[in-house]
């Protein structure tokens, strides 16, 4: 790579007088042109930006060119920069003005036929443009200066013949006289006159002049006109090209010489769709940060360079030979991962889940692209990295995301923990537990004190468990308490996690938890005896059973109808039946404690006789969708599906105009229809004996005391059959009996208090705490580690 300078001739105009030259204007040295930036539309900047319209450029190189060569491209403005090059010259360019169309090869420029000169070389030592011209010639170049040009006197160097005005170097000549003395009395003269651009000239203090005295009028588009511009003498107009606009590119679309580009990027997804759609093939020959030269990989001639214009950002295309003559392909490589993930994001917004084989699929139809099954999987990989963000990168974003949730509400409660298993190794995520401040408020004012806990692999490739916390509110539905993200379901990890949820809903009740028979987590819950009281999952007992046993549909109803008898002589009943068919089964049943799956044992106070963990079940399958997404993409869509959903429930309940809510009411509506077969006997006060006329089954009711010797109205909280039946007897109104946690209010005081909306750019908080390298995300090795834990 070389430098080299070149001399603009400038201003004036050619002349014929037995040959043809430049004569008049001026003359700028244009220094360290780098060789290979150099075209033909870097020279075309460089004199419009010195405010011309409408020129032509012209060479003369005296070991080529016989006379003046006209330059149209880069072939022409290269054979300048070799010649300087080679020869370590300056090369010369000359501006021939008032042309319409430059871009059209002319073998002679425009001249003006002189006979002679009448300038007088006598005349003094100092001798400007206008000194050497006729008077036909002095009125043209009077012509020009008026129109772009201005004379300025500058004091004479004390040696050369270059001065400097406005940070631009212009030349003047200086003129021998035959006559000594006029040479003497020159030879005293200080001041030079020079012809100087007005765009050159002041342009900067007369346009602050202009911003002055406009200080009211201020435009919000930077590229807006402005009718005052338009009359100012001393600006002239600026060079137009087209700039790209990515909206309008398509299969027809057309490149254009000098079409302007706000990067080389775009520029390369420009030409790189182009091709696609085409259907040809291209090769990046120069791909550098300055330029990209892009030739057709077949070779059939089509070619394009796209640079930086100058010292400016801008970058322009100075080569365009647009046309392939090769054939297109199916298989083009230039339909790269890249741009294939682009088309799949778009499918993605608005399809959501895409298949390798609907990739494929569509490329082919739509775009005649042919692609591999890797480049479809590259591509979707990259399209759920714009889409859901850098799956890596958003492990160090957890400390930020905490802060953000504690700024905007201080009862959020986030622990992140982070692990160093050796001294000498960098911190790695641990641990992650979340519960928001609403839904703690809500859980505590609103819902039963029953827990369903429950655990889901996430599908990443860090892979982990999201374990989940879900209560039931007043309309026995599920409501999301809290989560946790942990490397693996251990006695370890759901002891961490149970601290911190014992710590948010508060240790003054006694709750009931349920969940299937998760490892780590039974010892756990006996360990807090005390506070807890521990239900199986029915659905999970019954699959051990059955793989001790066997299926069968005579086993199966009895075992569920054990499960579901709430008191104790009907529990017998079944439990005797199952003993004659299968003893063993039997006794493998009587060995599992009834109060872990048995109604009849339950105890009253949370007024729930659930047997399996469905609403966790049911709550899992919700967030399915987001458990293969990136950890905070995953929090995020639980937060919003949350807020949402609370949102929600309470448009809801403006819609309901019954004091118990539609699922309690349900229940209630079923026994007062089976109330029908039940006939109520009143004994004294309250007390009520209500019998079947047909099975001989007969139980007694406390209305005052709310109890029934079924058990059915203490355990649930919903009159029973046997207590409405004696209820309608009295023409009382058994929805008055139901448990105030079925009630309106109580759904009203679940879901009154929101999830507080967040901020998307928390990336920009400043936390304390250290980074988790990317490499170490979530552990692997989870035996025998022993660990400095960091909680935040």
């Amino acid at each position: 790579m070389g430098v080299f300078n070149l001399v603009f001739h400038h201003g004036g105009s050619f002349v014929q007088d037995g040959h043809t030259y430049y004569r008049g204007g001026s003359e700028t040295t244009v220094e360290c042109q780098d060789e290979d930036k150099w075209s033909f539309f870097e020279a075309v900047s460089l004199v419009k930006d010195w405010g011309y319209e409408g020129f032509r450029l012209w060479r003369k190189i005296l070991q080529t060119d016989e006379g003046f060569t006209n330059v149209v491209d880069d072939a022409g403005a290269v054979e300048v920069a070799k010649h300087c090059m080679s020869c370590r010259v300056h090369g010369d360019l000359w501006v021939e003005h008032g042309v319409e169309d430059m871009m059209t090869k002319v073998l002679v420029p425009n001249v003006d036929d002189f006979s002679t000169s009448s300038g007088d070389d006598s005349s003094g030592n100092y001798v400007d443009a206008s000194q050497c011209f006729n008077d036909s010639e002095e009125e043209r170049v009077i012509e020009v200066e008026e129109e772009q040009f201005e004379r300025v006197e500058v004091a004479v160097p004390v040696s050369g013949n270059r001065v400097e005005i406005e940070g631009k170097s212009f030349r003047f000549k200086r003129c021998a006289s035959k006559d000594p003395k006029k040479m003497k009395e020159k030879s005293k003269r200080d001041k030079v006159s020079v012809l100087v651009p007005k765009s050159v000239l002041g342009s900067c203090s007369k346009r602050a002049t202009r911003i002055c005295e406009d200080v009211d009028y201020a435009s919000e588009e930077l590229e807006s006109s402005d009718a005052d511009e338009s009359d100012m003498d001393d600006k002239p107009s600026k060079p137009k090209y087209e700039k790209f606009r990515s909206e309008l590119l398509n299969k027809d679309f057309q490149f254009k010489l000098g079409m302007e580009f706000i990067s080389l990027s775009e520029f390369k997804d420009a030409i790189r769709d182009w091709s696609v759609l085409n259907g040809r093939e291209i090769t990046f020959v120069k791909n550098e940060s300055y330029r990209v030269r892009v030739e057709c990989k077949s070779k059939c001639g089509f070619l394009a360079l796209c640079s930086k214009v100058g010292g400016s950002l801008a970058y322009q295309l100075k080569t365009w030979v647009g046309t392939h003559t090769c054939a297109r392909v199916l298989n083009n490589k230039s339909a790269n991962s890249k741009w294939v993930s682009k088309l799949v994001v778009e499918k993605r917004k608005s399809q959501g889940k895409v298949k390798l084989s609907e990739i494929m699929s569509e490329l082919r139809q739509k775009y005649s692209v042919g692609i591999t099954k890797g480049k479809a999987w590259r591509a979707k990989a990259m399209a759920e990295e714009i889409i859901e963000g850098d799956a890596k990168e958003q492990y160090n974003m957890l400390w930020r995301y905490a802060a953000e949730l504690r700024k905007h509400c201080a009862g959020n409660t986030v622990k992140l923990n982070t692990e160093r298993p050796h001294p000498t190794l960098p911190l790695r995520f641990g641990r992650f537990y979340f519960c928001f401040d609403g839904c703690k408020k809500g859980f505590t004012k609103g819902c039963r004190p029953f827990i369903g806990v429950d655990g889901c692999h996430l599908k990443t490739q860090y892979g982990g468990q999201l374990l989940i916390v879900v209560a039931r509110d007043p309309n026995d539905q599920y409501y999301p308490l809290a989560f946790g993200v942990v490397e693996t379901k251990t006695k370890e990890s759901w002891r961490w996690f149970m601290q911190f949820l014992m710590e948010d809903i508060g240790e003054e009740r006694k709750y009931v938890f349920i969940s299937d028979q998760q490892k780590g987590l039974v010892s756990g819950f006996e360990e807090m005896h005390q506070q807890v009281e521990y239900r199986v999952c029915l659905r999970h007992l019954y699959a051990n059973f059955k793989k001790k046993f066997g299926g069968g549909v005579a086993i199966r109803d009895l075992l569920l109808g054990a499960a579901k008898a709430t008191y104790f002589q009907a529990w017998e009943k079944k439990m005797n039946q199952l003993k004659q068919i299968d003893k063993k089964a039997w006794e493998w049943l009587m060995g599992v404690p009834t109060k872990l799956w048995c109604k009849h044992s339950f105890s009253f106070y949370p007024k729930c006789d659930v047997l399996m963990n469905n609403l966790s079940e049911s709550f899992n399958s919700t967030i399915l969708q987001a458990r293969d997404k990136p950890i905070l993409t995953m929090v995020e869509w639980i937060r919003n599906n949350m807020m949402n959903r609370i949102a929600n429930s309470v448009v809801k309940l403006d819609k309901w105009k019954h004091n118990v809510m539609p699922n309690p009411r349900k229940r209630l509506d079923k026994e007062t229809y089976l109330s029908g077969e039940w006939l109520p006997t009143w004994s004294s006060g309250d007390l009520w004996q209500v019998h079947h006329p047909y099975n001989g089954l007969q139980f007694v009711v406390d209305i005052g005391k709310k109890t029934c010797t079924c058990c059915f109205w203490d355990l649930v909280g919903i009159p029973c059959r046997h207590v409405v039946s004696a209820l309608q007897y009295q023409n009382l109104d058994p929805e008055k009996y139901v448990d105030p946690c079925y009630m309106r209010e109580a759904y009203r005081a679940c879901y009154e208090n929101n999830v507080s909306p967040i901020r998307t750019d928390f990336q920009n908080i400043r936390t304390d705490f250290q980074n988790i390298p990317k490499q170490n995300c979530l552990r692997t090795d989870f035996q025998n580690i022993r660990t400095d834990n960091q909680n935040s």
